[in-house]
Formats: structure tokens, C-alpha cells, sequence
């Protein structure tokens, strides 16, 4: 190939170097392949795999992130769970009311859910676009070895925004059982 790259070439576009990319079934070549190149600059991407493994900035940042990740989720649910139940305590008469009325659960939980919905939405989607936008800013100044930057994952981000709008729906699944079986007896005898 670089015979007759260099039959059309220009002493301007010269082609000296050539490069091949071969896929191995195996992440590391075979032995019969080793000793057929034996001799030759090759260069190995399981070797390079290897060596951003073992590089410690990425290895520092990902646990940076992954710690982050979990710390940041457990907070978010833990302050949603702690605006739920005071929303649900200081409105407990009103909720006893409408279940007095004749509102079933389903009324209730259509309800939370509008108005958690109304609040949790917006939060949901300017945290994740200023997140974005700080990725944007940051991963180019993390280069790695070779070059490498850090990757946006958007299907993990797909995964957290599922396991988030789940753990909502569990929280107001539970504040709605919680108000379900209040009476209005049990609120006015706990003011």
C-alpha cells in the first residue's frame, strides 16, 4: 500500500509511515501473530488499554465521579423524601378532608404527583443541563494518556433520570399510602 501511495505522491505528501488496524477475537493477539511481526514497530491497543487502566488521573477522576454520583443521588432523595413528609404533615387536615369528601387514593396520588411533579421537573432539567454544561467546559482539560478525554455517557444519564423519576414515584407511592389511611379524627387529634 505504501508502494503505490508513494507511486502518486508529491515530495510534499511523501508517505513514509503505514498503519493497519486488525481486530483480534481476543483482546490480546494471538502468538502465531506475535511472531509473524516480529521485527516491526507495532504498536497494540490492548497494551494502550492497559496503560489507561493503571494511569491514575482517570482512575481518580472516575472514582471522583462515582462517589460524587452516589452522594449527590442519596441527597436529592433524601431532601425530596424530607420535602414530601412536610409537605404531607402540614397539610395533613386538608388531605383528611378530601378523603372524607370521598377522594380515593388515586385522586390523592394524581394530586402529589402535579404538584411534586410541578417542582421536581424543572429541577430535573436545569440540574441536568448545568451538569452538561459543566462536563462541556471541564472534560477538555482532562486530557489522558494519548490524547484520550473523558467521555459525556448519555445513556448512563438516561439511566439515573429513570432511576430518579422511580425513586420519586416510590416516595409519593408511599406518601399517598400514608395519607390513604389517615382519618380526619387522627389529624384534628394530633394538632
Amino acid at each position: 500500500m505504501q508502494l503505490l501511495l508513494n507511486r502518486i505522491a508529491t515530495p510534499d505528501s511523501f508517505y513514509a509511515l503505514n498503519e493497519a488496524w486488525l481486530t483480534f477475537p481476543t483482546r490480546a493477539p494471538s502468538a502465531a501473530f506475535l511472531e509473524a511481526v516480529q521485527g516491526h514497530p507495532v504498536l497494540y491497543a490492548n497494551d494502550r488499554y492497559n496503560a489507561l487502566r493503571r494511569e491514575p488521573l482517570p482512575n481518580a477522576i472516575t472514582g471522583m465521579l462515582f462517589t460524587g454520583f452516589w452522594v449527590s443521588l442519596g441527597l436529592g432523595l433524601l431532601d425530596f423524601g424530607f420535602y414530601l413528609a412536610m409537605t404531607a404533615r402540614r397539610r395533613a387536615t386538608s388531605f383528611a378532608m378530601l378523603r372524607a369528601l370521598g377522594w380515593n387514593s388515586n385522586k390523592l396520588w394524581r394530586l402529589l404527583t402535579v404538584e411534586q411533579a410541578a417542582l421536581i421537573t424543572p429541577a430535573l432539567v436545569i440540574g441536568v443541563l448545568l451538569g452538561g454544561l459543566l462536563a462541556y467546559l471541564l472534560l477538555p482539560f482532562l486530557a489522558l494518556l494519548g490524547g484520550e478525554t473523558l467521555q459525556f455517557p448519555l445513556l448512563e444519564i438516561t439511566y439515573l433520570l429513570i432511576a430518579l423519576v422511580v425513586a420519586f414515584g416510590l416516595l409519593l407511592g408511599i406518601t399517598a399510602a400514608y395519607l390513604q389511611r389517615m382519618s380526619i379524627n387522627q389529624v384534628l387529634r394530633e394538632e
